[in-house]
């Protein structure tokens, strides 16, 4: 009887782990299942967002392109821009009040008018806020035009003694829509906006 007793609950504990083990498949499945489900969702939830942010940042980019345009399109701007194009650009480093003459102008209008908007321009492009090539289209003839008169290089020359790294950024943007040019489009350009060791004049 007591050898009866003891495979009586020896059947008992084996039926009961057999149970045990039929449950967690059950709930290990259970679980997968749940977290495929959940991983899908969250994929699709995840490209969602993606795209409203995509979206965003087009807007956003088109408003800063709006706001760049206007200020490069001025006629103040136009004006310095053709200075620059004829190689008649002349700069006065006085201190009377900045005006408009009719070539020389003075050395703190050509920044706030011209290329200070450079500046932020390369600033927006090196935070990834709008593209090389949204910048190219829309202002590459500009700042290639602007990068590669002698005058304005020599006027940030002349700048940097003072502030060393003042309008680098314009700098880097020049550089780089020049190496992206083709070659036939290359000509006539500097290949570099500032060489190394080129003095001030």
């Amino acid at each position: 009887m007591q050898l009866l007793g003891i495979f009586k609950t020896t059947m008992l504990c084996s039926t009961t782990w057999q149970g045990w083990t039929v449950i967690s498949a059950i709930a290990a499945l259970v679980a997968a299942i749940v977290a495929i489900f959940y991983t899908y969702y969250t994929y699709h939830l995840l490209k969602a967002n993606e795209k409203t942010l995509e979206k965003s940042n087009k807007i956003n980019e088109f408003q800063i392109y709006k706001e760049i345009s206007a200020s490069l399109s001025s006629d103040d701007a136009n004006k310095l821009i053709d200075l620059c194009d004829e190689g008649k650009l002349e700069i006065d480093y006085s201190n009377a009040i900045p005006t408009m003459g009719e070539t020389k102008i003075k050395s703190g209008f050509l920044n706030r008018k011209l290329l200070n908007p450079l500046e932020d321009i390369a600033v927006f492009w090196e935070t990834g806020l709008i593209d090389l090539k949204t910048i190219d289209s829309g202002f590459g003839y500009k700042i290639l035009s602007i990068g590669n008169c002698e005058i304005i290089m020599n006027h940030i020359i002349k700048a940097r003694t003072t502030w060393p790294n003042v309008f680098s950024g314009f700098e880097a943007l020049y550089n780089e829509i020049y190496s992206k040019c083709p070659e036939e489009e290359k000509k006539g350009y500097r290949d570099k906006f500032i060489k190394i060791g080129e003095p001030s004049k």
